[in-house]
């Protein structure tokens, strides 16, 4: 394990674990403070920026596993990251 590695494995946990964690924690908070009536409206700020947070991971971790327009391997039938399906078989039997 190198430090990259470490570093990916923590903002995976923290992103994708802790941060919905923490937007539920606070978004109970801002709850049980409005039921009082007391100012509720800086935790649901922090769960809203929390469960923004977390969002913005996953959509970065989107972005970042999509192949660009002229990645080679997109139009290589042979290599590993080809998206395309096979097509149905000849009727001559040969492929």
């Amino acid at each position: 394990m190198n430090l990259v590695n470490g570093l990916l494995n923590l903002t995976n946990w923290v992103g994708n674990v802790i941060m919905p964690t923490v937007a539920g924690l606070f978004a109970a908070a801002a709850v049980f403070h409005f039921s009082k009536g007391r100012h509720f409206h800086q935790y649901a700020y922090v769960a809203l920026a929390s469960l923004m947070c977390s969002g913005l991971l996953r959509a970065l971790e989107t972005f970042s596993n999509q192949a660009a327009w002229n990645n080679p391997d997109r139009f290589c039938a042979g290599s590993p990251g080809n998206k395309r399906e096979a097509g149905p078989a000849k009727p001559d039997g040969h492929g």
